[in-house]
């Protein structure tokens, strides 16, 4: 059997290794900032609600890590009424 013919398909990821070098890039900046922040962070992500309160900020207060739940009530209800 003599093969005639080869087919090669190549796929340029390029762009794709590019994208996802940035997005990491991205998250460690934003993880770097969370981790400095002396306040608390709120974010908005997949159109839920989403807000933590950061160690530092507990700390900063007097709290334990295990004093104060990173939910979104949690967050809400230390937040003055008319803040929001």
């Amino acid at each position: 059997m003599i093969i005639s013919r080869v087919v090669v398909t190549l796929i340029d990821v390029t762009d794709r290794n590019r994208s996802r070098k940035h997005w990491r890039e991205s998250e460690e900046r934003y993880a770097l900032a969370v981790r400095g922040a002396t306040a608390m962070v709120s974010g908005l992500g997949f159109a839920i609600p989403i807000g933590f309160i950061i160690l530092r900020w507990k700390n900063m207060l007097g709290y334990k890590e295990e004093d104060i739940y990173d939910t979104p009530d949690e967050w809400m209800g230390r937040v003055h009424a008319e803040a929001y």
